[in-house]
């Protein structure tokens, strides 16, 4: 019961993850995105065939997602380092 839970909840992180590149604002937004990401995916689908661009777009959602969630946390260090954010405890070692 305990495993499951834990793996429901990993695979619904990492289901986040990649949905936060398309549901991260109003609808006006992503049809501008859509309107400016079809030539240039047509493009690339062109010079690099449909299966290695797909890969490229799933690279760059997750490095996107992560550079913000890396800014995100450190800012949370440099606007407000005395607030009562949930931070990680480092070892005393690092």
């Amino acid at each position: 019961m305990h495993q499951n839970l834990i793996d429901k909840r990993v695979c619904a992180a990492c289901a986040r993850l990649f949905t936060s590149a398309f549901f991260h604002a109003g609808l006006l937004h992503i049809g501008f995105n859509m309107l400016a990401f079809v030539p240039v995916a047509t493009s690339l689908e062109r010079q690099m065939g449909s299966l290695q661009t797909l890969h490229l777009l799933l690279m760059l959602i997750l490095v996107g997602d992560i550079f913000y969630i890396s800014a995100s946390y450190l800012a949370s260090f440099v606007c407000a380092p005395d607030s009562q954010l949930p931070r990680p405890h480092l070892p005393k070692n690092v």
